[in-house]
């Protein structure tokens, strides 16, 4: 568990820092996908496809979610 909080806090820590990055937003919707946390991980997903609409991780990683 300690791993992810410091993963979590890194990702956030990016996201300060470089708010429009769409990979700092799809790597903390991973974390909070592998959590089990899917409707935060959509809402970063979302984000990041507004940034970035073509962004194949963001499109596959919802799918997925949408799936579920």
């Amino acid at each position: 568990r300690g791993e992810k909080d410091k993963a979590l806090a890194d990702f956030n820590r990016s996201l300060r820092l470089v708010p429009q990055n769409p990979v700092n937003y799809v790597n903390r919707a991973q974390l909070y996908y592998q959590s089990g946390d899917h409707a935060l991980a959509l809402r970063d997903l979302v984000t990041a496809l507004a940034i970035r609409p073509d962004y194949q991780r963001a499109i596959d990683l919802k799918a997925v979610i949408n799936k579920e």
